[in-house]
């Protein structure tokens, strides 16, 4: 599981699809969520990696690894542009998303 903690823009579908693309599962996680719910959702879903931004790593407090989207600039043009096969099938998991529990669950 992958922890995507960005605002709601085109880059957050980007992130997405590159996260699913590599075959891993999302955790989509709100910036403006209280820090308590924040924290327990890092906690609980046990990610090891975060996806997040400059303004919001420190709001975040994950202690694992964390990949600021918004300095990945010149990195990038370190790899490859030539597309990675996939090797996700139909049934495996996207993502995992924490509700607020009115649904009953």
């Amino acid at each position: 599981l992958i922890g995507l903690m960005v605002p709601r823009n085109e880059e957050m579908v980007v992130a997405m699809l590159a996260i699913l693309k590599s075959g891993a599962a999302y955790v989509p996680i709100d910036p403006d969520y209280p820090q308590e719910r924040i924290s327990h959702i890092i906690t609980d879903s046990g990610m090891r990696l975060l996806l997040t931004e400059t303004s919001l790593e420190e709001r975040a407090g994950f202690t694992g690894e964390v990949l600021l989207l918004d300095r990945l600039g010149e990195e990038l043009t370190e790899y490859s542009d030539t597309n990675v096969s996939s090797t996700t099938e139909a049934g495996d998991l996207a993502y995992v998303i924490y509700t607020s529990g009115s649904t009953g669950w």
